[in-house]
């Protein structure tokens, strides 16, 4: 099928590259050195690595769809907000004050495009240089979702930072918590080894119902294989970070571990894990539910006896908790 060249204006054209509409003779004639315009550079004697990454990522450079690689001076960043965080690597958007450099097919030269939206991530540590190898990771091509305009360098820290397109923030938001998802894995892992805590399958669970939330904790009820009421209970404060999530779950299964076995105290019986990666902690089911709803059904018929009972259990177990160095979150008849 001919076509017209965009750049040369030749018609009947039939090598015409469907990617750039340009003729292959204008493709091999392009050279984005010819162009009289300012290309950021890198001067760092002692960094010889890094110049040399820049220009072998600058020889990618074919045609006008490509991205001009530069060093990006971090001052050129305005309005940089931190966005996600890993232990390796973290994400913020900004503003690049002057722009990418990018080929004007009206012009017919490069221009910079001026406040550009980007992502910097930044990785952390990154003093070694190491990180050059990530940054020939990715492409330099517009029409990829995902692709780099360059490399910075927080000139505090001396971290150094891929530039990317504002659509990659996303995936980075997604790989930093697939990252900590895994920590998690393995956190879980050590702990209920070292606790000796019990694994439950959670496809082994029948009878699953959501009976409610307490405080920011999803409530389930099931039987486990066996037979054995259960209560599953789950982390889900949506406003709060990973790192939290984390760290709440942790500190539960610390504070479980501490409190072992009470006759008084609701059994924890172990922990389990669904099909979408969310842990439970799997407690002993209360056959009368909670407190409150037990005294609205019973109250009236309870003997004055059973009450002081009621209550005096509830005191051991409270003194059994203050004597391991546990308050109660909220007391209330639940």
């Amino acid at each position: 099928m001919s076509s017209q060249c965009e750049e040369c204006g030749t018609q009947n054209i039939d090598d015409l590259n469907e990617e750039y509409n340009w003729c292959n003779s204008c493709l091999k004639n392009f050279n984005f050195l010819n162009f009289e315009v300012s290309i950021n550079r890198f001067s760092d004697e002692k960094n010889e690595k890094i110049d040399d990454v820049i220009q072998e990522m600058q020889s990618k450079i074919k045609g006008p769809s490509d991205i001009i690689f530069e060093w990006i001076p971090y001052d050129q960043f305005n309005n940089i907000s931190e966005e996600g965080k890993s232990d390796s690597a973290k994400a913020c958007s900004a503003i690049w004050k002057d722009g990418p450099l990018t080929y004007s097919y009206f012009k017919k030269k490069l221009v910079r495009v001026s406040n550009k939206k980007v992502v910097l991530k930044y990785l952390l540590n990154s003093k070694d240089i190491k990180f050059l190898d990530e940054v020939k990771i990715y492409s330099i091509n517009y029409s990829k979702n995902i692709y780099t305009y360059g490399i910075s360098q927080d000139p505090s820290t001396k971290d150094y930072i891929i530039v990317l397109n504002a659509k990659a923030l996303k995936k980075q938001i997604d790989d930093f918590n697939a990252e900590k998802r895994q920590k998690l894995e393995e956190l879980i892992k050590k702990k209920t080894k070292d606790f000796e805590f019990n694994y439950f399958e959670y496809s082994k669970f029948s009878n699953l119902k959501g009976i409610g939330k307490e405080g920011f904790d999803m409530v389930k009820k099931a039987k486990t294989d066996n037979g054995i009421k259960v209560v599953l209970k789950v982390f889900i404060d949506e406003k709060s970070k990973i790192e939290n999530f984390i760290s709440n779950f942790m500190k539960e299964l610390e504070l479980l571990h501490m409190i072992g076995y009470h006759d008084n105290i609701n059994r924890f019986l172990g922990i389990t894990k669904d099909d979408i990666g969310n842990y439970f902690m799997v407690l002993k089911h209360a056959n009368e539910g909670n407190l409150r709803d037990y005294l609205n059904k019973k109250f009236d018929s309870l003997q004055w006896e059973n009450k002081i009972q009621m209550a005096f259990d509830i005191t051991c177990g409270l003194k059994y908790l203050h004597s391991k160095g546990i308050i109660h979150r909220h007391l209330v008849n639940q």
